[in-house]
């Protein structure tokens, strides 16, 4: 398989997901603010593809995990910015986007362990200006 590459001056494929909507980068004269490729650049443009059931698991878990270590991260450091409002508002959205499709009514309950996992991980966080 040959690896496809984009020009500078090419558009890439695919819209933005839903989800990366107004979390566009602030661009300036000199500056960009807020970009990530996998929030509101290449990474983060849809695909044709048809997911299974258990692809659909690996990735929500991958946006919790990515929600709460930012989280952790935020918490623990007693700041964040506008790279970890971004990580925390697209993999929250992303993350009920695939729950939802997974099933319209409730969270699956593999989800459910882990968000109370997580969630115990982040009680136990001190911030360290707090020490």
């Amino acid at each position: 398989m040959e690896k496809s590459e984009t020009s500078e001056n090419e558009k890439p494929k695919g819209q933005l997901s839903p989800e990366s909507q107004g979390l566009e980068p602030l661009v300036g004269e000199n500056v960009v603010i807020g970009y990530d490729k996998n929030i509101n650049g290449p990474g983060a443009r849809l695909v044709e593809f048809q997911p299974t059931r258990a692809e659909m698991m690996i990735l929500g878990h991958h946006y919790l995990e990515m929600f709460f270590e930012t989280e952790i991260w935020c918490r623990y450091s007693g700041t964040s910015g506008s790279s970890e409002w971004r990580e925390l508002a697209y993999s929250k959205e992303r993350f009920f986007a695939i729950a939802k499709a997974l099933d319209p009514v409730v969270v699956p309950a593999e989800f459910q362990q882990a968000i109370t996992e997580w969630e115990k991980k982040l009680s136990e966080v001190r911030c360290v200006h707090d020490e």
